[in-house]
């Protein structure tokens, strides 16, 4: 299975209203108990997020 991966800054507006937004939704991510550090590719910081992390984690807010 592929995975597929956005940059934070590349969130849609979908999910994100702003870039600080953005940030604040990613971090919100890290957080949650049901991402894991796999969903995230790091590098000092958050450079990559899994797209399916990111859907996962919208719907459980009730915000999809």
């Amino acid at each position: 299975m592929e995975r597929k991966w956005i940059r934070v800054r590349d969130i849609p507006k979908e999910y994100s209203v702003s870039r600080s937004y953005a940030q604040k939704l990613v971090s919100d991510m890290r957080k949650d108990s049901r991402t894991t550090d796999r969903d995230f590719i790091l590098d000092g910081s958050i450079r990559l997020i899994r797209v399916e992390a990111l859907e996962d984690f919208w719907r459980r807010r009730g915000a999809a």
